[in-house]
């Protein structure tokens, strides 16, 4: 390997822990907010809204109506799916533990498999099939253990979050020219607008803003422009596996700061998933590697 493919590989890697490290701090922030999972949602989507708005704009300047419009109907659908993943990943940390929605977000490359094979008709190897059974098992552990409990209205809609965003991250396979920050701009606002009805914006109170600053300010729009910059100089499944450590990590923070344990089962389900997740992301990245 060559020094410049050692540099734009510690490049990669840099670029991609750090945001996921930043990343991993969402769940904590919505925790210690503490207000309704309405007023949560509608300040993550108008914070994520500005600031990205105003770098959209800024990039784009006498550009941007024609970005919006040359996106058409993909854009927007590509928008309403980061707009409803936000809302229900934030609905499933405030009615479920945050263990089980991080758990479930790991879940959403098994969704993205599947959906690029009924949608693009890409082959799926027989190690991801074998992975998306296991997980589905893990899946299984963790809800079982909820049953009968108020944590299963929770688990629905963390399962519904990385179902939106395999299915978005399938569209924004499919229409690779799409801008990817306005679709994100689109689902700020989708997320505010949804929330907005059921939210009290205005009676949260300042420490409860400041944390939901941070979290829509800086941790989600700086954490994605990270990771997406890291897939620049990593391939796919690698920057896969990176992001896979949200998952521990979110749960740690919450453990440190909340100090809440995660259930048996999500401890059970979750080494399910994460194990075969990452056996797969480690088996695609040697074949990738053979292959080249």
């Amino acid at each position: 390997m060559s020094r410049d493919n050692n540099n734009s590989r510690a490049t990669g890697l840099i670029l991609s822990f750090t945001g996921i490290f930043l990343m991993s701090f969402d769940s904590l922030l919505i925790r210690l907010a503490s207000v309704s999972s309405w007023d949560v949602a509608f300040y993550r989507g108008f914070f994520i809204f500005i600031i990205l708005g105003i770098y959209f704009t800024g990039k784009n300047k006498k550009n941007t109506l024609n970005v919006l419009k040359e996106g058409g109907y993909p854009l927007l659908f590509s928008g309403s799916l980061w707009g409803l993943s936000g809302l229900f990943f934030v609905l499933g940390v405030k009615m479920t533990l945050a263990a089980n929605a991080l758990v479930f977000l790991s879940l959403s490359p098994v969704f993205a498999a599947v959906l690029s094979f009924f949608m693009l008709r890409e082959f799926i190897p027989l190690r991801t099939w074998g992975a998306i059974l296991v997980s589905l098992a893990g899946v299984i552990v963790i809800v079982a253990g909820d049953m009968g409990s108020g944590n299963m209205t929770g688990n629905f809609f963390a399962l519904l979050a990385p179902l939106c965003l395999a299915l978005n991250l399938t569209q924004l396979r499919k229409y690779p020219d799409i801008s990817r920050t306005a679709s994100i701009v689109i689902g700020g606002i989708i997320t505010s607008g949804i929330a907005l009805p059921f939210a009290s914006p205005l009676a949260v109170p300042p420490q409860a803003l400041f944390y939901l600053a941070l979290l829509g300010l800086l941790v989600i729009p700086f954490s994605q422009l990270l990771v997406s910059s890291g897939t620049k100089y990593l391939p796919s499944p690698e920057v896969g596996l990176i992001m896979m450590n949200e998952t521990w990590l979110g749960a740690l923070w919450i453990w440190i700061f909340i100090h809440e344990i995660p259930a048996s089962n999500t401890f059970a389900g979750g080494v399910m998933i994460l194990a075969a997740m990452s056996v797969n992301s480690v088996l695609s990245l040697r074949s990738g590697r053979a292959v080249r």
